[in-house]
């Protein structure tokens, strides 16, 4: 789940529908500002915790432009997993890492 789905799970939009007698329009447009910069501060902490060891998520943030990065793969082989560290090539058009040809199965970059 990326963090702009868990800041919504957890600081939802009300709609109409939600307005009883305990909360009126008003209140729930209150909420709802609330709510908008909740979710941005539990976003932005994401992103900064995200920061402080370097490595970022490639499912939560690809890199936006191509280029040549330094990243996390993964590998399924016949002697098992492995996990190393690589320079690889980013394509923003096809959201894919590769090496001379070579998709690279990459969780994180920096």
């Amino acid at each position: 789940m990326t963090a702009e789905q868990t800041a919504l799970k957890n600081y939802p939009d009300y709609t109409v529908e939600d307005v009883t007698d305990d909360f009126s329009p008003l209140e729930i447009l209150g909420q709802n500002v609330i709510n908008q910069y909740r979710r941005e501060s539990f976003i932005a902490g994401a992103e900064w915790q995200a920061q402080q060891d370097g490595w970022i998520s490639v499912q939560d943030n690809p890199p936006k432009e191509s280029g040549r990065y330094w990243c996390n793969v993964v590998e399924h082989g016949e002697l098992g997993k492995s996990e190393f560290q690589w320079n690889c090539a980013y394509n923003p058009e096809v959201k894919g890492f590769s090496d001379r040809c070579v998709i690279m199965n990459v969780t994180h970059w920096r």
